[in-house]
């Protein structure tokens, strides 16, 4: 079994959820730098919403793109890389106000 099998999968799924967790807590503290005042109930809704799209969204756009012949593992390099490419656009661009 890769992975060391089941207790590699329990492992993975731990950690997995403690760093969603943590985005989680992240987010909703660093939401009340992004938000101007009394906005902040607006700004999570928001990203909870959009959240929920993308959830919503995103397995049929891989299934799509599996049909016409991407094989797995060049669909998750490309989610990787989009993921990247976030990441460093975020850094590069967005800004926290003071």
């Amino acid at each position: 079994m890769p992975f060391f099998g089941f207790t590699g999968a329990a492992i993975g799924s731990a950690i997995w959820g403690l760093g969603r967790g943590g985005g989680q807590i992240a987010w909703s503290i660093g939401v009340l730098k992004f938000a101007p005042p009394s906005k902040e109930a607006n700004y999570l809704g928001i990203h909870t919403f959009l959240t929920g799209v993308r959830g919503a969204v995103a397995p049929f756009i891989a299934i799509s793109f599996l049909d016409i012949g991407l094989e797995p593992e060049k669909l998750f390099l490309n989610a990787f890389v989009l993921i990247l490419l976030s990441a460093f656009l975020n850094h590069k661009f967005v800004k926290v106000p003071d």
